[in-house]
Order: structure tokens, then sequence, then C-alpha cells
């Protein structure tokens, strides 16, 4: 820190020796403006630092990126196969009356563990709500993140969490999907549940997607005979086994898309993040400078005229 020159007559009438004293508060703040060139070498170090970290962020998610893109691919042909495969249990007949759309639901939704990936889970949630509108639905949350927003938001709603998703296998998704059927939840009556998920577009862009898995009941409401084969007389356990393998596929795709979509997003968002830290440097680095050539032409400008008073 700075020393003030101050300048004190002895008794002769002469001048002593020059003496130094601590500057006050006040005249630092005024000097700096509030900011000492110790604090903004400090916050530079902490900018560069973080700079570091968002880049490195960054190329560890666009490394993992492509094998997650190829992934969500593979599991989006399997998922549909499987749509193709169960979309007669929706097709409604010729002159079947309409039926009221069900006041209680029961929804998953797949976020994300970790954050640092920009809008991903807060945009999903929005979505979700603006979905199912006013009806009571019931969740289950697989993912830390998702689970974390809702916990704040409507605590009572949630049935079920799931978590430790970061790299998901189809083992996995057949273990979520078991405890899902196996739990006995109270809408299975329902007959269907509205998954939603974020679909990977490409790596600057994803959507928020819904659909609808059926559970077992659904066979014994919408169409027993399904394909000419009777499952609930011959063969009770294949149609169960169907939706369970329906279900653990539709789980899988939505967690390899989810990945994907986290990646992209955190590739992006890490990279906004290092522009920012660079742009902050420099704007405090051009304040540091103007701060210490200030300090200086100060300095100097107190030595000339403690000098120039000792000479007289």
């Amino acid at each position: 820190m700075m020393l003030v020159n101050t300048v004190s007559k002895t008794s002769r009438g002469g001048l002593s020796r020059p003496k130094y004293a601590m500057p006050t508060k006040k005249q630092v703040l005024s000097r700096d403006g509030g900011a000492g060139l110790k604090d903004l070498r400090s916050r530079m170090k902490t900018i560069v630092s973080i700079e570091k970290i968002t880049k490195s962020m960054k190329m560890v998610a666009s490394a993992k990126l492509k094998g997650a893109q190829n992934k969500a691919e593979h599991a989006r042909a399997f998922s549909k196969g499987m749509e193709i495969l169960l979309e007669p249990l929706y097709a409604k007949k010729e002159g079947a009356p309409e039926e009221e759309a069900a006041k209680d639901k029961l929804a998953i939704l797949l976020a994300t563990d970790k954050g640092l990936c920009g809008p991903v889970n807060g945009q999903l949630l929005r979505y979700v709500r603006t979905a199912l509108g006013d009806a009571k639905t019931q969740y289950i949350v697989i993912g830390d993140k998702g689970k974390d927003i809702l916990r704040r938001r409507m605590p009572k709603d949630i049935l079920m969490t799931v978590g430790k998703t970061a790299k998901p296998s189809f083992t996995d998704a057949c273990m979520i999907a078991t405890t899902i059927l196996k739990a006995n939840l109270p809408y299975n009556s329902l007959g269907a549940v509205q998954l939603f998920q974020n679909k990977f577009v490409n790596a600057l862009l994803f959507k928020p997607l819904q659909r609808t898995l059926p559970l077992p009941s659904v066979m014994e409401k919408l169409r027993p005979q399904y394909y000419g084969v009777n499952f609930h007389d011959e063969y009770p356990p294949t149609a169960e086994a169907l939706i369970e393998f329906n279900m653990a596929i539709s789980l899988w795709y939505g967690l390899m898309e989810t990945a994907a979509v986290e990646l992209s997003s955190r590739m992006t968002s890490m990279d906004n993040a290092s522009r920012n830290a660079a742009d902050m440097f420099k704007r405090i680095r051009l304040m540091y400078n103007r701060k210490r050539q200030g300090a200086i032409t100060t300095e100097l400008t107190e030595i000339i005229s403690g000098a120039e008073a000792a000479m007289e």
C-alpha cells in the first residue's frame, strides 16, 4: 500500500525529514474506486482459473458428444419399432365414442444428474406443466436435477425418484421399468403413463418430447384381440412381457437422448461461459492498468512535491 508523504516543521523553524503515515480508508476508496490493485489481481487470477475450467469442460463434453449421439440414434430405431408394433393398441374403431380425458395422470420425467448444462431441465419442466395443465399428476422422476426442482415446487406429487443415470445402460432401463411396473402405483388403472424427455436435434438444438407408454391394464381396456392372438386366454404372460419390454426400450431411448442433450447443452454453455470470462478478464485488466498507471502517477507527483518542499 502506498504511503502518504507529510512534512512537519521543527521547533527551530526549519524542515525535518519527511514522515510517512498510512492512508485512511476514505482516501483509499476515493483513489481506487472501491477496489484496490491487489483485489483486481485476485479477481483476474480467479477469472483465468474459471476460464480454464470451462474450456476443459467444453472439450470433455464435445469429446463425449459423438458417442452419445450415436447411442441415441441406435436407441431411437428400437423405440420406433416398438411404437409401430404397439400402434394397434391405440387405433380407434369407427363409430366408437370419444373417451373423456382422465383427470388424474401419471408422468415419468427424464432429467439430468448434473448441472451446468443450460436450460435443459427448466425448459422440460415448463413443457410438462403446459402439457398436463390442471390435471392432478403424480411424478416418477429419473435424474437428480429434476428431483431437486420438483422437491422445491411440488414435493407431495413425487411418487418415486431414481438417480445415478450419468452412464445409463439397457440393464438400468430394464431395472427402472420393472420397478415402476411392480410398484403397485395408484394410477396403474389409467392404462398409460406419460413420458417426458428432451430430444436431441443437433449440437445446438434440442426440444421437449412427450410420449405415451401403455401399462399392462391397457390390454384389457383397449384391445384384447391383438394381431389375432388372444393374450388373455392363451398367453397371459406374453402381453405383460411385451408391455414391460416396451417400457424398458422407451426408457433406454429416453436416457440416451437425455445424455446426448446434456452433453450438447453443456458444451454450448461452457463455450459461452469461456467467452464471458475472456471478456470480463479484458475489462478488469483494462481497469487494473488504468488504476496502476494512476497510482504510479500519484506516487511520482507526491515524491516530486515532497522533494520540492524539502528544497525550499
